[in-house]
């Protein structure tokens, strides 16, 4: 949980929206190497961790900020907890609550729903019953006694703030997903020619590197405290980043699913992120209400680097839920084909910040722990 520990510089003194952002763009190494480890600090770390900054209590967050900058890792529920008052205590109860981390996590911290206003709880996350889920445990509280709690500022704040910091750091994974379909598209042969010089293939392409550039713009304004309309910068952001793996799928075709060879590292990024969507873009918690236009999702994404005529933010970030999305047209794509090439060449991230990256470490060999398709 080394991870972990880089929250330290984040969390005392209630740091401002740089210390934000650096932390989001921290995550995007350990997200190229192994989206699973980064989707896993969720629950274990990032969302504790901003409920208890967002609480208006000093021991909650001393008690939260001691335990993640310690190493360890927390269990987080925010739905279907309930608490009373007995033998003196204030008790947590809930059956089949749905928590975060719940089977590792030594220490539970839970939103609270009352007649009131919301309140954060800690509590021993130890001992209690719990069943394997996917990517999340069911949980039975029956009395669970409270350690420290504290008023929240509302349910929702930090599953969007959190939720944004995982989507920003998760851009690192589809970055790499990219890389690898590139290369493949640059090597393969099809037709007498590679699959990079197929016009389906190079719109393909073209969009996924467009769409990414603007998620890692809508995922910075959403974790900058005093944006408007972060969870929908948040939601929208989820939803940019599993489509361009749902696009590159199609590229690669069958060998998508391989868990073994030079494209296993595509697969084990789509099983990872396949819960991002529900994890971090849930739009009852991101946009209670409805989802807004393009237009102003558009204006959310502030001003990533200006793209080639016939690309337009708004046309990208318009119908994010279809399951098929038009390739872009040749006079659009290439140019961005080309800088999408020169990126690779130069073993450059192919985010806002262009930096090094580490192009000869694999991704580990699929656990087999699947997150399960909560989109």
């Amino acid at each position: 949980m080394r991870a972990a520990g880089s929250l330290a510089a984040w969390m005392p003194g209630g740091a401002g929206p740089p210390q934000s952002v650096e932390y989001m763009r921290a995550l995007r190494p350990l997200f190229r190497r192994d989206s699973a480890a980064g989707m896993s600090l969720l629950g274990a770390v990032v969302r504790p961790a901003v409920a208890a900054r967002m609480a208006a209590g000093q021991e909650v967050f001393d008690e939260v900020g001691a335990h993640v900058t310690g190493g360890a890792e927390c269990a987080y529920a925010d739905e279907g907890v309930t608490a009373e008052a007995r033998d003196g205590r204030i008790r947590l109860y809930g059956r089949g609550v749905p928590v975060l981390n719940g089977a590792r996590g030594s220490l539970l911290v839970a939103v609270v729903r009352s007649a009131g206003a919301p309140w954060l709880a800690v509590a021993d996350g130890t001992g209690t019953p719990r069943t394997r889920g996917i990517g999340c445990d069911a949980v039975d509280l029956d009395g669970v006694p409270v350690r420290v709690r504290a008023p929240l500022p509302g349910a929702d704040p930090p599953y969007v703030v959190s939720g944004a910091l995982i989507a920003g750091g998760a851009v690192g994974g589809v970055d790499d997903a990219l890389r690898t379909v590139l290369r493949f598209a640059l090597s393969r042969e099809l037709y007498g020619t590679t699959v990079a010089r197929l016009p389906h293939a190079r719109g393909l392409l073209a969009g996924a590197y467009a769409d990414l550039l603007i998620a890692d713009a809508l995922a910075r304004a959403a974790v900058t405290a005093d944006a408007p309309g972060a969870g929908a910068a948040t939601w929208a952001a989820t939803r940019l980043l599993t489509g361009i793996l749902r696009d590159l799928a199609t590229l690669l075709g069958a060998r998508f699913y391989l868990r073994e060879g030079p494209y296993a590292g595509f697969g084990a990024h789509w099983r990872a992120l396949r819960a991002l969507r529900a994890a971090c873009g849930d739009p009852r918690r991101c946009t209670p209400g409805a989802i807004p236009p393009a237009a102003e999702l558009a204006a959310l994404a502030g001003h990533p680097p200006p793209l080639p005529p016939g690309v337009s933010v708004v046309s990208r970030l318009s119908h994010l839920d279809a399951e098929v999305r038009t390739p872009l047209a040749p006079d659009a794509a290439d140019p961005l084909l080309r800088d999408l090439t020169a990126r690779l060449e130069s073993g450059v991230s192919l985010d806002l910040d262009p930096t090094p990256v580490d192009t000869h470490t694999p991704i580990p060999p699929d656990r087999g722990d699947d997150q399960g398709d909560m989109s």
